[in-house]
Parts: structure tokens; sequence; C-alpha cells
């Protein structure tokens, strides 16, 4: 390689910003032009901003990074599955705790994502949130101190959002063990929506003062509705990574790969499909989270599979054959071929779903 053994000034020159194939990125052309590859200094440059960063303010780099992706479900994806490649971990949206932005919490130890960055909850929802913030219980969530419904902005939709991320468990009904999961929440709110509207007791303070002066007590609604409600089952596995990735384009590590199941494959010495080498045959387990179904020229359906393991790898695996439901964030088992050239490929009669941990 060529190296510089002087520099002489010339002057100003007019240049042109082309794309020539040389070994010199610039230099003088045959009619006297001075030409500069400078797309490529400028790319250098932002290269070396975004290395400094990374080494010197890296939780902050990083955090900026997610921010930046918000709203771009394929970028955002790949951003949080290298961020956790690099061991951080991804908090849950709290409703008591998730900012504006995405940040680092040294308490935590997570990126915690923003109230924002959840689809159906809107920015004129997220300042009525943080006006009101901190809420301790389900009665200083939904009533003011005269027992009104408190929210004009967070609607029917952005509470559902927030219960299907089970954004809820700062509150006292979750720490006392009053609900035992988002499920139960979900219900109780999308079910009496209207009634919670009318404030504290299910109706107006009207009515409740004429009911005071006949002698009568009306009863506090929400006591009532988490009794009624306590005996909900929770969401599935399966539906809870669903509503995780509708919501946020991801999942908790928790949800996608539970410590029983890890500790059951490892038990059975049954590896990642991803450690089956180009070339060979081998038994696999792997987790779904994006189905694309297909034919052949001639007719024949099969589907391709995105898989990822608890490493943070994934792939795309064929899979010969269909299925009519959506195998979308399931856990399986597969004999798998590693094509060195065509990549991983299986068949139906070869796939086995994991149920025991849904």
């Amino acid at each position: 390689m060529p190296h510089i053994s002087s520099i002489e000034f010339t002057g100003k020159q007019q240049t042109f910003d082309l794309e020539v194939a040389h070994h010199d990125h610039q230099y003088y052309l045959n009619n006297g032009i001075l030409q500069s590859n400078s797309h490529a200094v400028a790319y250098a440059i932002g290269s070396y901003y975004a290395a400094w960063l990374h080494t010197h303010h890296e939780t902050e780099w990083l955090a900026a990074i997610l921010q930046s992706e918000n709203g771009n479900p394929k970028g955002m994806s790949k951003a949080i599955s290298e961020i956790k490649s690099f061991g951080y971990e991804i908090a849950a949206i709290d409703i008591n705790h998730s900012g504006l932005e995405w940040e680092y919490s040294e308490i935590l130890k997570a990126f915690v994502p923003p109230l924002t960055s959840l689809k159906g909850v809107g920015d004129k929802a997220v300042e009525e949130v943080f006006a009101n913030r901190p809420y301790k219980d389900l009665d200083n969530l939904f009533f003011d101190s005269e027992g009104t419904w408190k929210h004009s902005k967070l609607n029917k939709t952005a509470f559902s959002s927030l219960a299907k991320m089970e954004a809820f468990k700062s509150l006292e009904e979750f720490k006392n063990c009053e609900l035992d999961n988002h499920k139960q929440l979900h219900d109780l709110i999308l079910d009496n929506y209207t009634l919670l509207k009318k404030g504290r007791w299910g109706m107006t303070k009207t009515a409740a003062k004429r009911m005071i002066k006949k002698g009568d007590t009306p009863d506090l609604l929400v006591p009532g509705l988490l009794k009624k409600f306590r005996v909900v089952s929770d969401w599935d596995r399966s539906t809870k990574i669903r509503n995780y990735f509708d919501l946020s384009n991801d999942a908790n590590d928790e949800l996608l790969f539970p410590v029983k199941l890890l500790n059951k494959l490892k038990q059975k010495q049954i590896s990642s499909v991803f450690d089956i080498p180009p070339g060979e045959r081998g038994i696999g387990w792997f987790t779904v989270t994006e189905v694309v179904r297909k034919t052949t020229k001639n007719g024949k359906a099969f589907m391709r599979w995105k898989c990822v393991d608890a490493d943070n790898r994934s792939g795309w695996l064929r899979v010969w054959g269909c299925v009519d439901d959506d195998p979308s964030f399931t856990t399986w088992l597969a004999d798998v071929k590693n094509d060195a050239g065509w990549g991983m490929s299986s068949s139906l009669a070869k796939l086995k779903k994991i149920n025991a941990f849904d």
C-alpha cells in the first residue's frame, strides 16, 4: 500500500464528488479536475463518532439508538436483538416508571422503554399519565380525591394496551396479591369502563349523595370488581408474547425462554437448532417469531419460520407443509437438515410443539 511522502498545498480547487474506482481517494483526473471521494470521508467521520460514543458513553448511545427506531418495527427488533447480545436487559413498560424516551436504569440494570413507544397510547394520554402519577392503587389510578373519573385522554384503548403489556405491576393490588395477573385487570377495566367513568361508586356524585341522604351507603365499585374478576385466568404464554410483539415489537426473555424450559432442554441435552453445523442433520429447539406462507412453482405448500433462541441467534427455517393455526411465538423441537447452501429445512412430520410451559 503506498504511503504519503509529502503534502503540498495547491490552493482552492473546484472538485466533483465522483465514484471512481481507484486506489487513491483524491487525485487529478486527466482533464486537470481534482476529484474527491468526499462521501467516504463523511462516512468515516460518522463511524468514528458512533464508535467513540459507544466506547465512552455506551448506555446513553444505545438508548439513543433505541429511541431513533421508535415507529420502525424491523429496526427496533434488530436494535433490541443487538443490544441484548451485548448482555443488556430490556425492562417492561411501567405506568409509574417509564419516561418520554428510552433510558438506561441503573436501579433495574436494564433499558426502560418509554410510554410513547407503546402502540395505542397517544402523546396526550402520556402527558396525562405524567401529570397524575405516581399511581398508588386502582382507586388512585381511576379517580380523583372526590371520586370523579380522573382521565380524559387515557382512554379504553390505552388502558387495554397498558394491561396487555403488564404495565401496572407497581400498583398495590399486584403487590398485595389482590390481583394475580393483568388479564384480570384488563377484563375488569374493559368490561366495566362505562361504569368506572361514572365514579368511585359506579354512579354520579349526585346519585351517591341521594343514597346517603336516604340513609343508604353506596358500595365502592373497585373492591367488588376485584372480587368478581379474581377468578379470571391469565393469558397463555403464546398470547402474552404476541401481545408484547404487537404493541412494542419485543418480548422479555422470561416469556420467550422460561427458565424451566431452558433447564429441561439442558437436562435432556437438547441444543439450539443453531448449533447444528452446516451440511449436517440434527435435532434442535427454537421459538418462532414470524411465519411466511409460500408455495413452489409446482403448487407445493411450505412455510418459512423465523426462529430465535436464548442466545439471541436468529434465522429462517423452511418447513414443508402447512398448518391452519399460526405457530408464531410457540416453541418447537425439530429434526432439521442444515444444508450449507440452502439453509435449514424440515417438515411438519419432523416437528413437535412444546406445550408444557404455556
